[in-house]
């Protein structure tokens, strides 16, 4: 399946190391700032990361809707909810509790 690509926003990130196709959370600091969750269903889910960025305080663009991709902490099927599966800013399938 493709990525179809919506709304995408800049975040500056709090977190040294932010992966590419990671889910990511409000930061602490201020409004424009995101961070890598601290675990698994973190609250101030903000999008998924598009590209990598390894230095804290720089931008990294979100992608906040659409249809994107990302990286599964085991098998998705499609049209399931998901979550937060982790701190690394994988997604799980949380089908069966909803």
């Amino acid at each position: 399946m493709n990525a179809t690509q919506g709304l995408v926003k800049a975040y500056v990130t709090e977190t040294a190391t932010t992966n590419q196709y990671c889910a990511v959370v409000q930061g602490s600091s201020a409004d424009g700032n995101c961070k890598m969750p601290a675990a698994a269903n973190a609250q101030g889910f903000l999008g998924i990361t598009l590209e990598p960025q390894t230095v804290a305080g720089r931008a990294v663009a979100v992608q906040k809707n659409g249809i994107a991709r990302a990286i599964a902490n085991g098998s998705i099927t499609r049209g399931d909810a998901v979550a937060i599966a982790s701190s690394a800013g994988d997604l799980a399938s949380v089908q069966a509790i909803v």
